[in-house]
């Protein structure tokens, strides 16, 4: 004869491990699920070969962030074809940006930095073997 199995109890076990696993993923996987990250759109011209999702973005050889997407288009007019190349930034690459004083209150940081410091996007090999 063999003893019946409560079903209570493994339910229990069951939700407890789905319950363990998530919290591991989240602990120990660095998800990010609740960071602010900052996403820029480039737009690129000329050929972007070489250049992958996942590829890092560096500001003076400081890594900031990482390609995400990157897609082309058409512009309906001219038939010029143009490279968007998303790029997400990480929460805590550039400290101290708010200590920026703006002439404008409602102007973005990065746009402040983009039009008054110049600030502009640029592709660079990684390696010279590959």
């Amino acid at each position: 004869m063999s003893k019946r199995v409560n079903p209570t109890l493994i339910g229990a076990f069951v939700v407890s491990a789905i319950a363990l696993i998530i919290a591991a993923f989240l602990l120990l996987g660095n998800v990010g699920l609740f960071e602010d990250r900052e996403k820029v759109i480039m737009y690129f011209t000329g050929s972007v070969e070489g250049l992958n999702k996942g590829a890092p973005v560096n500001v003076r050889g400081v890594k900031v962030g990482s390609v995400i997407d990157i897609d082309i288009e058409i512009h309906p007019l001219d038939g010029e074809f143009y490279i968007p190349v998303i790029v997400q930034f990480e929460p805590d690459a550039v400290q101290d940006v708010e200590a920026i004083d703006l002439a404008d209150p409602d102007q973005d940081q990065l746009e402040y930095l983009i039009e008054e410091h110049g600030l502009r996007a640029q592709l660079k090999l990684l390696s010279y073997l590959t």
